[in-house]
């Protein structure tokens, strides 16, 4: 369309050019009258003109040919009121005045040649759309063809070749754009080509008619040779937005400015090489820029600032800046095109001081990590924006040059007051201020101060970046310190996933925490069940679990939990008991292994805060106790726990053994246990050591009821130094010895032994026993077997009502010397009362034989030492035997009434003959010492056959009794003795043996390892006779010699072994009268 206007206009010039002519040449002649009217050719005139095609019309009124004399030499020709136009009506041109200069030189020579063309006045009237005639795309290059047709349009007019100036003044051009309905006026204000030697100068200053500001522009032109290059400048101001998006349609809504558009250009065009160069300037304020390619909202600005340059001579042939400015944003924008990569180049910069994070979010560019900016507009809601500097470096299209794909960019800024949510629907920061880093397709936030809730999360890191897929993923590396439970809720949030892993950690905990943080979530593609990684520590200051500790409270203490993906680690250290507690928990998660995790600890615990471990372990611990343990947790609720608890400062106590470790004495118990549901299953090994006892031992536990546990298990005492004082029994270390147990424990105590099998060189026992359940103390036992040393036995022990126990006990034989020795006193023995009947085949006491076919009573009320009943027989004579004791003290009874049958069963004697015999007699425990006193008492018995005694008679020469001693024996009425027995000797304090025929007397010690014997005695013939004369006053005893003593008596002693004794008889007192013997004993007293 524009081609077509220009030819037009061309075509009109020419034709008033040739009119010009035609009407010189008929009036020539006239010229030197004045003006001359050549209306008389007007017909013929615009019948020449217009063309036979019709299309356009031509109207014309009368032309003047004008001389100004010969003194100026000017000739001119004026057209009036020309009118011209086109066929359809849609361009036509209004001329008031046409004023054509001719050339003098050239009139002379008989031709017509126009000088100079003067036009004021003029309206030029275009009916059209603008669009028609406007870009309606920019395609990032410069349309050379249509300048070449402006300037072909301008130089092929041969006609025209001698104008050397054409003039417009005051001059309209009124576009009437039919698609907006609207009219665009443009005032010419001058105009002016001329022609420079051999070149041409064009100036056009106009200005457009705007009723909101005043709008010019200007142009010049020259070429100044009509072979070398066009320049031109123009300057344009407050040229109406509505007026240039019409010639610039691709720049609809793109810019609005209350000022409009201001600017400069300069250009070079050659026509011949094609080059062009151009520089344009263009300025706008106070408006807005839509550019909805690169931004989400329109940015208003102050100030706007473009530059375009164009050269199709350098590689890069096309280039420009675009700068924004306003109270909040400074923007710049450069573009450089690239024609070998047949690329646009450009470069923005974005900077402001202070914005708030909805301006960031409107002036983010699309282009710049769109992923990243969907999550900045979706959980950042609030805060301010201040020093951001940003630079994009992007390529485009040159036909779509606003269609930016994004090489690398980088970017930062401040922030304050912002509100964050890292992870919805976790709970936001808030009061956030810190610094973003952009780079690429990351975004990274740091946090220096802000809370979430009552937690800061100063220092605190969020990453918004593209993982090695491709995909988007948010890291936080979250720093955190606050109340415990605060930072467990946060952790807690289904948002992160990993709710299993934080219950975990012990509720209930309290305390200032410190924690670090760090997890990647995809991002859109997130559901709160999927797992996340995840990886947190954190410190806890002053920490507090209720009740984690034996039901007491971990106080006061410091914590540290580490949760790395599939594992939590959790460490204490805190005081407990006045020592350090400290205590390692490991759990992990999601494992292929059988091991969930782990526990240890170590603490000082007393023997109260033991029994809340509910280990089935029957001790009685009094003391401080230092326990070390090892805890795994196993599939489906099952755990291993291994311990080590240090017994030095503890007492410990082991009832049923009668075992007792003192406070201070070396002590250790291993434990290794097997846990299913919270409950003891099996105790794989526990292991006693002290001093005097090592003890192995293995168990199986299952759960019966609600506290209460079975356990089986066997116990190696082979290392263990072993007594059980009840049974004065006692294993030493490194004899073979296993005990095996079965029983069921109800909240630590022991409750039912169902068996229990204790194996030695020297015992054996099967038995099973009840216990009460709340005081611990056996309601019954019952004995299938019982062997130690030489005692077999079993029976039933039974608690009565009244507290005391009873035994009823049936065997082959029985060592009572084991029971009745005062050295078996258990510490509460004193506390223990009952009563025992027995029935055994055989029983052992003292050095006796057996005692058979024995009823046996034991009884203990109040005082310390049982009273004992023994009915028996020994070589089928009856015996009876009581004893009762106090205060260490035993005292006993011995009776029977067939002594000489009872002396010869009991292996002493048998040389006696009949008789009844009695004994009394006290046992005295000191220590290690016992002695037995007693005092013997045989009546009616007679003495026959006796070596030893046979041995003193025929040493003092007393043949006859020799002899009635080996008939039909020596009777005596009597025989009283009073002896004490040790362990080492017997001691005969006095012993007298009275008859009718005899007398003797003997005191003296006898060695118990070898019967070597020191015994002296004396023998009284007719004891009876000299008993009646000791009784006749004073005479009697000087006869006799005293109590004890005869008329005639003979002194023995025994010495040497009594297996051969070497007897002596005194042979100067040898059947002397007693009032000699005393003279002799006395002389002989007083020599020596």
């Amino acid at each position: 369309m524009m081609g077509k206007l220009l030819k037009t206009v061309r075509a009109v010039f020419g034709i008033l050019l040739c009119s010009v002519l035609i009407v010189c040449f008929a009036v020539a002649w006239r010229l030197n009258s004045g003006p001359i009217s050549l209306g008389f050719l007007k017909p013929q005139l615009v019948a020449a003109l217009t063309p036979k095609n019709k299309s356009y019309e031509l109207e014309i009124e009368e032309p003047i040919f004008r001389w100004q004399g010969w003194n100026s030499n000017i000739f001119d020709v004026t057209l009036k009121n020309v009118k011209i136009s086109s066929e359809e009506q849609r361009i036509s041109l209004q001329f008031p005045s046409i004023l054509i200069g001719l050339n003098k030189s050239a009139l002379f020579d008989a031709t017509l040649v126009p000088e100079r063309i003067t036009i004021n006045d003029a309206k030029f009237f275009v009916k059209s759309s603008i669009s028609d005639i406007a870009p309606q795309e920019y395609d990032g290059t410069l349309d050379v063809e249509y300048l070449k047709t402006i300037i072909e349009a301008n130089t092929d007019i041969s006609s025209l070749s001698s104008i050397q100036s054409i003039t417009v003044t005051n001059s309209n051009i009124l576009i009437n754009d039919q698609a907006s309905n609207s009219l665009l006026e443009i005032i010419i204000q001058k105009g002016e080509i001329s022609r420079t030697a051999p070149g041409i100068r064009a100036r056009v200053t106009s200005k457009i008619v705007s009723s909101a500001r005043n709008s010019s522009f200007s142009l010049s032109l020259d070429y100044p040779n009509m072979q070398n290059e066009i320049q031109g400048t123009g300057e344009f101001t407050s040229i109406p937005f509505s007026i240039v998006k019409k010639f610039a349609p691709f720049l609809h809504d793109k810019i609005k400015s209350k000022t409009g558009l201001t600017g400069e250009a300069s250009f070079t065009l050659n026509p011949f090489n094609q080059s062009v160069k151009v520089s344009t300037s263009i300025n706008a304020k106070n408006g807005t820029l839509n550019y909805n390619e690169l931004f989400s909202a329109p940015i208003k600005f102050k100030i706007l600032k473009s530059v375009i340059g164009y050269d199709n001579t350098k590689s890069s042939p096309l280039n420009g800046t675009l700068k924004i400015k306003n109270d909040k944003l400074n923007f710049l924008a450069t573009l450089e095109n690239n024609i070998s990569t047949n690329k646009n180049i450009s470069n923005i910069q974005l900077s402001s001081k202070s914005l708030s994070i909805n301006d960031l979010n409107n002036f983010w560019p699309k282009h710049l990590a769109p992923e990243t900016y969907k999550w900045v507009v979706a959980n950042i809601t609030h805060g301010d924006i201040s020093e951001l500097a940003l630079d994009i470096t992007a390529t485009s299209n040159p036909k779509t040059p606003l269609k930016l794909d994004t090489l690398r960019s980088s970017g930062r800024f401040n922030f304050r007051n912002l509100q964050t949510h890292f992870l919805k629907p976790s709970p936001p920061i808030k009061k956030m201020q810190g610094n973003a880093h952009f780079s690429d397709n990351s975004l990274d936030i740091r946090i220096k101060k802000g809370v979430i809730d009552d937690i800061s999360v100063d220092g605190s890191l969020i990453e918004v970046s593209q993982n090695n897929t491709g995909k988007y993923q948010i890291d936080v590396n979250l720093m955190a310190n606050g109340p415990v439970q605060s930072i467990r809720k946060l952790l807690e949030n289904e948002s992160l996933g990993i709710n299993e892993n934080i219950s975990s950690i012990p509720d209930g905990i309290t305390g200032d925490t410190d924690l670090w943080a760090n997890f990647s979530v995809p991002l859109g593609e997130f559901s709160p069940n999927k797992e996340i990684p995840f990886s947190a520590s954190a410190k806890i200051q002053h920490a507090r679990i209720p009740k984690a500790i034996l039901g007491k409270d971990f106080e006061k203490g410091e914590l540290r939990i580490d949760v790395d993906g599939d594992r939590l680690r959790v460490l204490g250290i805190s005081d407990f008991n006045g020592s350090p507690f400290t205590f390692e928990q490991e759990t992990l998660f999601n494992n292929n292994s059988e091991v969930n995790g782990t526990k240890k600890f170590s603490l000082n615990i007393t023997s109260t805060d033991l029994k809340k471990l509910n280990l089935p372990i029957p001790l009685e611990l009094d003391g401080m106790i230092s326990l070390k343990a090892k805890i795994i947790d196993l599939a489906e609720g099952n755990s291993k726990v291994n311990a080590t608890i240090d017994l030095m400062n503890s007492e410990l106590l082991i009832s049923q053994l009668n075992w007792k470790k003192p406070l201070g004495s070396v002590g250790r118990l291993t434990v290794d246990v097997d846990i299913q549901n919270n409950k003891v299953i099996r105790l794989n090994n526990i292991n006693l050591i002290t001093s005097d006892l090592n003890i192995n031992a293995q168990a199986k536990i299952t759960g019966i009821s609600k506290g209460t546990s079975k356990i089986t298990a066997v116990i190696d005492l082979i290392n263990s130094d072993l007594s059980i004082p009840h049974l004065n029994w006692r294993k030493l270390s490194g004899s073979a010895g296993r005990l095996r147990v079965a029983a069921d424990i109800q909240n630590s105590k022991l409750i039912k032994l169902r068996t229990i099998n204790l194996v030695a060189a020297d015992l054996n026992l099967d038995a099973k026993a009840d216990f009460h359940e709340q005081t611990g103390r056996v309601k019954n036992i019952i004995i299938n077997n019982l062997s130690v040393g030489d005692s077999e036995m079993g029976g039933t022990i039974l608690l009565n009502d009244n507290g005391h126990y009873h035994a009823k006990l049936k065997g082959k034989k029985i060592n009572l010397n084991r029971f009745i020795s005062g050295n078996n006193q258990s510490p509460d023995a004193e506390k223990i009362k009952f009563s025992v009947a027995a029935n055994f085949d055989q029983v052992f006491l003292w050095d006796l034989p057996p005692i058979k076919n024995v009823n046996l009573k034991i009884e203990k009320n109040t005082i310390s030492i049982p009273k004992i009943k023994l009915v028996g027989v020994v070589d089928e004579c009856p015996i009876h035997i009581n004893s009762v004791g106090k205060d260490r003290v035993r005292q006993f009874l011995f009776k029977s009434k067939k002594a000489g049958c009872v002396l010869k069963g009991l292996d002493i004697t048998e040389s006696v003959i009949g008789g009844e015999i009695t004994i009394i007699g006290e046992i005295l425990s000191g220590g290690d010492q016992e002695k037995t006193f007693s005092e013997i008492s045989i009546t009616d018995f007679g003495l026959k056959d006796t070596p030893l005694f046979t041995q003193i008679l025929n040493a003092a020469s007393l043949s006859g009794l020799i002899n009635t001693l080996r008939g039909k024996g020596i009777q005596f009425e009597q025989l009283n003795a009073k002896t004490i027995f040790t362990k080492d000797k017997i001691e005969i304090i006095d012993s007298l043996a009275k008859g009718n025929s005899l007398g003797v007397l003997a005191s003296g010690t006898i060695m118990r390892h070898n019967k070597e014997a020191e015994i002296n005695g004396m023998i009284v013939p007719a004891y009876r006779l000299n008993e009646w004369i000791n009784k006749i006053p004073v005479l009697g005893e000087i006869i006799t010699g005293g109590q004890k003593e005869g008329f005639f008596a003979v002194e023995y002693s025994i010495t040497q072994s009594l297996e051969a004794p070497e007897i002596s008889v005194d042979e100067i007192n040898s059947l002397t009268p007693g009032i000699l013997r005393t003279f002799v004993k006395a002389t002989r007293e007083s020599l020596q």
